[in-house]
């Protein structure tokens, strides 16, 4: 490491542990958060953001899990139920309801009702965007049907 490279390596940490131990048990703020965004900074600083190659040593492996993350204590739903709330078309077994369910031409019909409207969404803890949403939600609800099942 050169010498400015060093003293800004110091800098560096001598901040990260300063502001990690000032927002110690602060719920809303990780510690990961905090190093990424030091990270960023810092290499931004340096001007050597997104020069460096990757070291031979990574694997894969290494790379973490890319499941949901993150805390959703604020947010109105849970991430993973979120993605299993299918409207499959068959009254008893939805955890999203169907709108109407009516026979036409001895056919069963299912209506489903959405609706888009522009909303501030979380997208992580603190941070929002507008979007447009169906049923308020991004994505949109999940609805499945069957072949030869008309869907109005």
């Amino acid at each position: 490491m050169t010498g400015e490279h060093e003293q800004a390596a110091d800098v560096t940490r001598t901040l990260t542990d300063r502001l990690v131990d000032a927002i110690e048990g602060d719920e809303g703020v990780t510690r990961r958060a905090v190093l990424g965004g030091l990270g960023v900074a810092g290499g931004a600083a340096l001007g050597v953001a997104g020069t460096g190659a990757a070291s031979a040593g990574n694997e894969d492996s290494e790379h973490g899990n890319f499941g949901a993350v993150g805390g959703y204590e604020t947010a109105d739903f849970d991430p993973h139920e979120f993605l299993t709330e299918f409207n499959t078309g068959h009254e008893s077994t939805d955890t999203v309801p169907n709108q109407r369910v009516y026979t036409e031409n001895g056919q069963t019909v299912r209506e489903f009702e959405l609706y888009a409207s522009l909303r501030e969404i979380e997208i992580a803890p603190g941070v929002t965007f507008t979007a447009w949403t169906y049923n308020d939600q991004v994505p949109g609800p999940t609805l499945r049907v069957e072949e030869g099942i008309s869907s109005a």
